[in-house]
């Protein structure tokens, strides 16, 4: 069988910096099942091609498709629905499925937004495609959910398929530092990098993540040999000087940290990682900087103790304090993100997260805007507003972003803070202008 995977353009205001790698294994999971695969990542394209380019590309294939895959995060229905026509028209007998982000939010509803697919899979990928490959006679005749699924041992997933995709283009555009034109833009510069992942799930549950397309709370780990093999993988096809661990948090298991550490140090690679503020300690930094970590990426979002509460952090200042002073003094760039906006946040409290940055000197002066996404505990608290601000789902949905932007609709500012409206809007001028010291 032939099979398409096609992954969405996501934060199309940065370069491509970030590979794919879900469909990366899965393209590697239907070739080792003695199918063909083939990935179309539109994230690639800057600006991203329009709809009439990629019409024109999707006709350049010769061979007939029996899946095509969409695969995207919950910002990318738009670009779903207008992939899902077009495919439909131009591969009228193929299985239509998306999977990822999206579909794992609103599964069935999905149907409702496009009539198109065949398939939603909701959850890790891995098994549904077998199902589907399996048994493509079954998927023909109704349309069907399947999952959420997760893989339970990491460790038994083939490798990324790295040559699927434009991989000169990613490990040109940093992963974190110089460059990257997102929210990971710190100081140092490295010339070829690339992003690895390690586990599925998180085993924290802030009120504004959601983590239903990696399996929720279900927090699984590849195993540190296994790890280890992925890093020399990449060095020896791509001669990196710098892997970033994009894993939501890279630091949870602090026995498999502790094993890995010293086998990643004879890599002689730069690395970084994402982790929490409540996981690091002095002993932990100093084995981190000797392995060659150059970077930790922490979600602070606030530095107001009620806000952080609210969001059910679990840290508090006064960890998230020694976490970025320990950083700075092994020579670890701690990069915190930050969020403004959140219900119960006053003016006042804002201005502690900003006097936060400013008194630790962090380079990360930018702050998302709180978005209340589907299948988090945050929409849930505040979608009354929405919804009477939208009307529907689908067009909130549609409207979504990755959290740059404040949403208004009919009038109505999406603002959850306490702050008014007017006052919420000038935050966020002297937040985009970095300006912290006028919160």
């Amino acid at each position: 069988m032939n099979i398409l995977l096609i992954n969405m353009p996501i934060r199309i205001q940065a370069q491509p910096n970030v590979v794919p790698v879900g469909i990366g294994i899965l393209s590697a999971l239907i070739k080792q099942q003695s199918h063909s695969c083939t990935i179309l990542d539109l994230n690639i394209h800057r600006p991203p091609l329009t709809i009439p380019e990629i019409r024109r590309l999707l006709t350049t294939f010769t061979q007939h498709f029996d899946v095509i895959g969409l695969s995207g995060m919950i910002t990318t229905l738009r670009w779903q629905k207008s992939l899902a026509t077009l495919c439909r028209e131009l591969f009228p007998e193929c299985i239509l499925v998306s999977g990822g982000g999206l579909a794992s939010d609103f599964g069935q509803t999905l149907f409702e937004w496009m009539p198109e697919l065949d398939v939603v899979v909701m959850g890790e990928g891995e098994a549904p495609m077998t199902a589907i490959l399996a048994k493509p006679e079954k998927f023909r005749t109704q349309q069907t959910v399947l999952g959420p699924e997760i893989t339970k041992d990491l460790n038994t997933l083939p490798p990324v398929d790295w040559q699927a995709f434009a991989m000169e283009t990613y490990l040109a555009n940093p992963v974190w530092g110089k460059g990257a034109g997102n929210s990971s833009w710190t100081s140092f510069e490295t010339k070829r990098s690339i992003n690895l992942i390690s586990s599925r799930g998180c085993p924290y549950s802030c009120r504004f993540c959601d983590r239903q397309a990696t399996g929720g709370r279900n927090y699984r780990l590849t195993s540190p040999a296994r790890l280890m093999l992925d890093v020399q993988e990449v060095i020896e096809l791509f001669q990196v000087d710098f892997i970033g661990f994009v894993d939501d948090n890279f630091m949870a298991d602090r026995k498999r940290l502790l094993a890995f550490l010293p086998l990643m140090k004879t890599s002689g690679v730069a690395w970084g990682c994402h982790g929490r503020m409540n996981e690091i300690d002095e002993k932990t930094v100093h084995t981190l900087a000797d392995a060659g970590c150059i970077y930790i990426g922490f979600g602070g979002e606030s530095a107001d103790p009620s806000v952080l509460r609210r969001m059910d952090k679990k840290n508090n200042p006064t960890q998230m304090s020694r976490a970025v002073k320990l950083c700075q003094q092994h020579g670890i760039t701690p990069n915190c993100t930050w969020i403004m906006g959140y219900p119960g946040e006053t003016r006042e409290s804002l201005r502690r997260t900003a006097q936060f940055i400013i008194k630790h000197g962090l380079n990360q002066k930018s702050m998302f805007v709180a978005t209340a996404y589907p299948g988090t505990a945050f929409f849930e608290e505040v979608q009354d507003k929405i919804l009477s601000a939208y009307g529907s789902l689908e067009r909130y949905v549609l409207d979504l972003d990755d959290a740059t932007k404040v949403l208004t609709q009919n009038g109505i500012v999406l603002n959850f803070s306490d702050m008014p409206d007017p006052e919420f809007i000038e935050c966020r001028i002297h937040i985009e202008a970095g300006e912290l010291k006028k919160i």
